[in-house]
């Protein structure tokens, strides 16, 4: 399994994120290790605007295998003031009921 397997979930993700649509990332189980409190709180705190990935964003993904069924996954994202920024989403990308599903694991400044 790699990162193609999971490109749709990972990119609507990022466009809810720039949409800053946090109950519906909530919703649906996506905000993984975080509650939308913290979730809108790390975004804020950043201080820019995230906009949806370009398309060369997956090309800068490191991706680690955590079992047969999920990767991790770091993945820069884009801001409308920087460009690319060194806010990083962490995904734990797996499957759910044979389902791709990216649930974020972290966002953080590498």
């Amino acid at each position: 399994m790699d990162i193609s397997f999971f490109k749709e979930q990972i990119t609507n993700l990022i466009l809810d994120l720039s949409n800053q649509d946090y109950d519906k990332i909530s919703a649906d189980g996506r905000t993984g290790r975080l509650d939308t409190t913290g979730l809108k709180k790390a975004i804020d705190d950043y201080g820019c605007k995230i906009v949806p990935l370009p398309e060369n964003a997956f090309s800068l993904a490191e991706t680690y295998p955590a079992d047969e069924n999920a990767i991790l996954i770091y993945l820069p994202l884009w801001t409308q003031e920087e460009g690319r920024s060194d806010l990083t989403i962490s995904l734990d990308c797996l499957l759910k009921d044979s389902k791709p599903l990216a649930k974020i694991n972290d966002l953080r400044v590498l």
